[in-house]
Order: structure tokens, then C-alpha cells, then sequence
């Protein structure tokens, strides 16, 4: 998480750093599974199964969702401070957030993201068929059955607040 001097245009700045390095942890996630496809060029078939549940494949689909909800997250936050500012800043005198709360959105835009990807890797490691496909990635809703796995909407239920926010 990076902080700027909260003057002038600087929360929007705030937010687009923030932004950029949940860019990058996906870029990181890139990286990883780039070199892991080199590693298993060729024998991927035979050991399909054990990377699926390594250490590797677990931890860089946790880092995906976290990036990808992340970058939801200070993209909806960039619309509200742009909205604040140009669309009703005429009809308020804070026309913007204060460094308090811009604070806290920062947080919470790593938090949330973090909290609800580490809830449903949590659960989908715990289940005995783990279902991620050869990228690597989470999938929640391949078999998915709404009472009984309601978790698996949270990174749903989150973007879609995200984009009605937007």
C-alpha cells in the first residue's frame, strides 16, 4: 500500500498507484506461471495433478483473485472520486475525500479483496476435489450449489458492487 501527501489531485494519484500494484501482482502471477509452463513442457499430462495441488499453483490462484478484485476495487474508487469531483463537485464544498478517508478506502480496497480470496481458497482447499484449471485460477462456480455454497458468490457478490457503483 502506497501513501502520497494527500494535496491538491493526489487521492486520484493514490488510488492509480494502488491500482498499478494490484497490476502487478497479477503481472507477478503471469510471470509464475509462464516459467511453470516451460518447467512442465512436455509433461504436463503426467504431472498435471501435482501441480494442480502444489504449493505454487494454490498460492498464485490466491494472488489472482486477490489482484483481480483489487484492481475492482481502486477502479470503482477512481469512479467515485472523478463523480465527486466533476459530476457533483459544484453542488458540495468537500468536492472530495479527506486524507482520513482516503485512508480507510485504501485499506478496505485491500482488505475486502484479501479477506474474501482467502475465505474461498479456504474453502475450495478444504473440499477434497479442488477445482482449478491448468492456469492456475480458482474456479467458485463449476459446481457450484446456491445453499450450500453460498461463499462462492463473495468475489461475484463484490463485483457486482463494484460495477453498480461505477
Amino acid at each position: 500500500i502506497f501513501t502520497l501527501d494527500l494535496k491538491g489531485n493526489s487521492t486520484q494519484m493514490l488510488f492509480i498507484t494502488n491500482l498499478s500494484v494490484s497490476d502487478c501482482l497479477f503481472g507477478i502471477y503471469l510471470l509464475t506461471i509462464a516459467s511453470y509452463d516451460q518447467y512442465y513442457s512436455g509433461i504436463y499430462q503426467a504431472k498435471s495433478r501435482a501441480w494442480l495441488n502444489s504449493f505454487p499453483c494454490l498460492s498464485m490462484s490466491l494472488l489472482s483473485l486477490i489482484s483481480n478484485l483489487a484492481s475492482a476495487s481502486f477502479i470503482t474508487l477512481i469512479a467515485l472520486d472523478r463523480f465527486l469531483i466533476i459530476g457533483i463537485g459544484s453542488k458540495f464544498k468537500q468536492r472530495t475525500f479527506s486524507k482520513n478517508m482516503v485512508t480507510s478506502l485504501v485499506i478496505a480496497a485491500w482488505a475486502i479483496p484479501i479477506s474474501l480470496s482467502c475465505i474461498l481458497a479456504y474453502y475450495e482447499i478444504k473440499q477434497t476435489d479442488l477445482q482449478l484449471n491448468s492456469f492456475c485460477l480458482l474456479i467458485p462456480f463449476s459446481k457450484l450449489q446456491f445453499l450450500t455454497d453460498s461463499v462462492k458468490l463473495l468475489p461475484l457478490g463484490f463485483l457486482f458492487v463494484c460495477i453498480c457503483l461505477i
